[in-house]
């Protein structure tokens, strides 16, 4: 007698499935190319029940579904392995029901980028022992140089505010000195909008040389940045923790 995957009840054999997920621990952390990858393992149990009615036993051929990139966990070898199906040969004894289990197990990835990592998260990671020291301390360092880079970006932003506010106010004052006359009270106020340009350019001048450095700052802790991820590597069983790839 050969049944599939499916309930059926041709006598004298009555076939139910019952389907379970077991999810396992995380068993590889893999670091690479600025990606955290770490793999457990899903468990999937699918059991078939032979309710054989009749008192003579019989032999059931169960036709499970074949997944090409699941391993069988079953210490029973199928008889028979296709494209669509791995072949069981199973013993139903007459007038007795005949539990018949396929485990296998599919891996699972959960991915993190570098990048995005947090002071917290590494803490998590090094928790769970998914980081070898090595590795700990160079994400460390990657996410303090993130913080760098962070700092040098409001810089930069701070100096694009302050400009754009000189410019404003420099557009005001040139508004102003176009309208004065050749009073004593318009002559001082003359002297004192030139002066107040005066100090702005002075300060545009700084701005720019503040914002040059902080540029050639940014670029060169971004590219170090950059290296610092493309190069961590690892390949980790956190059972092993410790030891480096």
């Amino acid at each position: 007698i050969s049944v599939t995957g499916v309930q059926t009840c041709a006598l004298p054999i009555c076939v139910n499935t019952k389907v379970g997920t077991k999810s396992e621990q995380i068993d590889r952390v893999v670091i690479n190319r600025g990606i955290i990858r770490m793999r457990r393992g899903i468990i999937e149990t699918k059991t078939y029940n032979l309710d054989n009615k009749n008192a003579r036993s019989k032999t059931v051929v169960i036709e499970h579904p074949f997944h090409a990139n699941w391993k069988l966990l079953n210490k029973e070898k199928p008889i028979e392995i296709t494209d669509n199906y791995l072949r069981f040969e199973v013993k139903a004894p007459g007038l007795k029901v005949t539990k018949f289990s396929v485990r296998e197990m599919r891996e699972s990835w959960e991915r993190i980028m570098i990048s995005n990592l947090t002071p917290d998260q590494i803490i998590v990671l090094v928790r769970k022992k998914y980081l070898t020291e090595n590795t700990q301390k160079k994400l460390e360092q990657i996410v303090s140089l993130k913080s760098e880079i962070s700092s040098i970006d409001r810089g930069l932003k701070a100096i694009q505010k302050e400009r754009g506010q000189i410019f404003e106010d420099q557009k005001r004052l040139r508004e102003n000195l176009r309208g004065l006359g050749q009073t004593t009270e318009e002559k001082g106020l003359r002297n004192r909008y030139v002066k107040r340009l005066n100090q702005q350019e002075t300060r545009l001048e700084e701005l720019r040389k503040r914002e040059k450095a902080l540029n050639q700052e940014f670029k060169a802790k971004q590219g170090e940045l950059e290296r610092m991820i493309v190069t961590l590597a690892q390949d980790l069983n956190p059972a092993k923790a410790g030891q480096d790839s």
